[in-house]
């Protein structure tokens, strides 16, 4: 297992060397979020505006490569804590006015006004965004296997593929 960074500086794991191979390789290979094809359009590449695609196309690249069920769910969960590491990233936090701690008082008092419940709305928001890279991993954990056994050997003494 390595590490990518993302262009927009999260570190996401991965495996077969993915983070080695030029970008032309890497799609030849992936396709984004979803299935591909013409049915692309029905998983977005954005999860509440924040593009998650890196972590889809690491998840393709593991589907190519793995052999076997074990390699199927590593893919998976993989998957799932790169959507999580790219959505606590840069996930929007909102502005605070900073006022001195001393004046607690009057810094409650300012917030409870300017914040007007922004806050709380980031929290919700933060929480659908963590439940959807959830939803995304239950989809491929559960309706992956045709993707991830296409065009493999599945027999016990399937030599492991690796990339070129």
């Amino acid at each position: 297992m390595s590490i990518f960074r993302t262009e927009k500086g999260v570190d996401l794991f991965c495996e077969y060397g993915f983070e080695e191979k030029t970008i032309a390789y890497r799609f030849s290979i992936v396709n984004g979020c979803g299935p591909g094809g013409f049915l692309a359009a029905i998983v977005p590449d954005k999860i509440k505006g924040i593009d998650v695609s890196d972590s889809c196309n690491i998840h393709d690249f593991g589907y190519e490569f793995g052999i076997d069920d074990e390699d199927k769910k590593t893919s998976d969960r993989i998957f799932l804590n790169n959507l999580i590491r790219t959505i606590t990233a840069l996930f929007p936090k909102p502005s605070l006015i900073a006022i001195n701690p001393k004046w607690s008082r009057l810094r409650k008092w300012i917030s409870e006004r300017i914040n007007d419940g922004r806050i709380e709305k980031n929290k919700e928001e933060f929480r659908e965004a963590l439940q959807t890279c959830r939803v995304y991993y239950e989809a491929v954990s559960t309706f992956g296997g045709p993707a991830f056994w296409s065009g493999k050997d599945k027999s016990p003494f399937a030599i492991k593929r690796k990339p070129v």
